[in-house]
């Protein structure tokens, strides 16, 4: 689902933190989260894996997922992110957006950008990198980011 319809803005970019592996999850438990991540409703995700941390209160917790099974809830959630984050930038091809150009990649003519949807855009390096936002139209979609020139 693209751009749901519940969303008033549909060019606004969500995004979440999410613990897999938490004390308790279960099966079920991850195969929500995982149907929320898919269901179009997230752009992308910072993932983590529980890990238990001596004198914590969730160190405690019954309910301890091997750490085996962590690790592939994370690497689903991770690839089930980047086909999130990739379908949100494809919905963004062919329009202007305000962008913040942030850095300079060393000997390259392109700088880094944040768009105003928070999304990572490759610019010309003419486009200077004060900080400040500038008008790029977005013309593609390469890996993680997009790319674009000025507007």
């Amino acid at each position: 689902m693209s751009n749901p319809s519940f969303l008033a803005n549909p060019d606004i970019t969500i995004g979440c933190d999410l613990i897999v592996g938490f004390p308790g999850e279960n099966d079920d438990d991850f195969a929500a989260s995982l149907e929320i991540l898919q269901s179009g409703a997230i752009d992308y995700q910072h993932t983590f894996s529980y890990s238990d941390r001596p004198g914590t209160p969730a160190s405690k917790f019954p309910g301890k997922v091997p750490p085996q099974i962590v690790k592939e809830r994370n690497r689903v959630v991770r690839e089930t992110g980047r086909i999130s984050r990739r379908r949100q930038m494809a919905t963004q091809v062919g329009k202007v957006l305000g962008t913040i150009s942030e850095n300079k990649i060393e000997k390259e003519d392109y700088f880094w950008g944040i768009t105003d949807n928070y999304l990572k855009v490759k610019i010309p390096a003419v486009a200077g990198g004060k900080k400040e936002i500038i008008p790029v139209k977005i013309s593609r979609v390469t890996g993680d980011h997009m790319e674009g020139d000025l507007a």
